[in-house]
């Protein structure tokens, strides 16, 4: 009778001690880790030109020369504008920089916004006509930046996930359920140019009249379940 009570008592302390253990084991999850990336192009439709229109003389008969107001050549500039098309609201005056243009000849600089590289044109041609110097692109911008982010990351996810099922299948296995997903980078960068920016093209770094394709371009890691 007592050698039962001792089995019994060995047997109810082993047990739970038994069943702790099996718990503590995990099972061990084997996967594979890629990257995925995307490339994406966008056209500018914000395209900032900044000019200063100063007082002028030209001259007329008789070697005699004329005045010609910052103000007159604002009207004209204005008129013109709407002909091509723009809207005045997206031009606005901004305080022109210390001894630009010099503190004896009256001034005003203007950044005008346009939609579309054909425009900038245009506005560039009608500047040079109305011989207004030191025109340039000051800025350029996609207005819907975050769609096309968005869309990068979309196809950078879809190509990790198509890396991982061709790798496996080389090696007979199947792709299970992701386990991790981490975003490494998505980047603007103006096309033909090493500098890029992580929330957008910064002021003053283009050509006088130059215009580049925003490209944005989307990395993540992905880790994947071997069935």
């Amino acid at each position: 009778m007592m050698k039962k009570i001792r089995i019994h008592l060995f047997l109810l302390l082993v047990l739970p001690t038994m069943l702790i253990k099996g718990q503590s084991i995990s099972k061990e999850i084997h996967y594979i880790e890629v990257s995925g990336t995307a490339k994406l192009e966008c056209i500018p439709d914000e395209i900032f030109i900044s000019f200063t229109i100063i007082e002028k003389f030209v001259t007329t008969g008789a070697s005699q020369q004329e005045k010609i107001s910052v103000e007159k050549q604002e009207e004209k500039l204005k008129k013109e504008l709407e002909n091509l098309g723009e809207n005045l609201k997206n031009l606005s005056m901004v305080p022109v920089s210390k001894g630009v243009p010099a503190a004896d000849t009256p001034g005003k600089k203007y950044i005008l916004k346009v939609s579309s590289p054909s425009s900038s044109e245009k506005v560039f041609t009608y500047l040079e006509k109305l011989e207004i110097r030191g025109a340039r692109i000051s800025n350029q911008r996609y207005s819907k930046i975050e769609e096309v982010k968005k869309e990068a990351r979309i196809q950078a996810m879809k190509s990790a996930k198509e890396k991982a099922e061709y790798m496996l299948a080389a090696i007979g296995e199947q792709t299970g359920k992701v386990i991790l997903v981490q975003e490494k980078e998505c980047k603007e960068e103006l096309q033909g140019t090493e500098t890029s920016f992580t929330q957008q093209i910064l002021p003053g770094t283009l050509g006088a009249t130059e215009i580049r394709n925003i490209k944005i371009q989307a990395e993540v890691l992905a880790r994947f379940e071997i069935k």
